[in-house]
């Protein structure tokens, strides 16, 4: 079943258009037609469409699978749409936090599975990860 590419409310902090010109930049690279992504992503094709068109601000459940497909970092994604550095917190993790909040239980358990897996993390505990280490 295919993924809703996002709201179709713009947000003023951050900018889908550069996303979208971003994706679609990466996706020709790849040789790949907006079907053959959105398919290879679980993404509708209009929903695709309309992200490159920067008419839609994506879910991070979206970003994720393209990040996925296209073979960036998620992070790299989510930096793309965002507005100039003085506008932003330090820190880029802070503008996952917006996203992050959209998501119910299930979504944000995916979204951590996810990033558990891209950071090489297993089910142990950082802190039991150490204790072993000094044993």
């Amino acid at each position: 079943m295919a993924k809703p590419a996002g709201s179709k409310k713009r947000s003023d902090s951050y900018d889908s258009r550069k996303l979208g010109d971003f994706v679609q930049t990466l996706r020709q690279r790849r040789g790949q037609s907006l079907g053959e992504l959105a398919r290879d992503a679980d993404i509708a094709k209009q929903a695709l469409s309309n992200l490159e068109k920067g008419s839609v601000v994506p879910s991070l459940l979206t970003l994720a699978a393209l990040a996925e497909v296209l073979r960036v970092d998620l992070i790299d994604l989510v930096r793309v749409g965002q507005h100039s550095p003085e506008k932003q917190p330090k820190s880029s993790v802070y503008a996952l936090v917006p996203m992050l909040e959209q998501l119910d239980d299930f979504q944000l358990d995916v979204v951590h599975a996810q990033l558990r897996g891209m950071l090489g993390l297993t089910k142990t505990t950082s802190a039991a990860r150490r204790q072993s280490k000094f044993q």
